[in-house]
């Protein structure tokens, strides 16, 4: 599996866990906590540049 494809399944993944939490957030009546699940998003999208920055890096790196 390629650097970029582990990220992208990683990433899936994490999202799947969100909108998971998100949901059992909303059944519970919390939706005054999605500010947290936006929260928790946009630091999982800073990461993921982060280390797609990285990984890019790397790959010219070793070429």
């Amino acid at each position: 599996m390629s650097t970029p494809a582990k990220f992208i399944a990683a990433y899936l993944g994490v999202l799947v866990l969100m909108l998971t939490w998100w949901s059992t957030l909303r059944a519970s009546g919390s939706v005054g906590q999605i500010w947290l699940v936006v929260a928790a998003y946009g630091a999982l999208l800073a990461v993921w540049g982060v280390l797609v920055r990285w990984g890019r890096s790397q790959e010219e790196g070793t070429k």
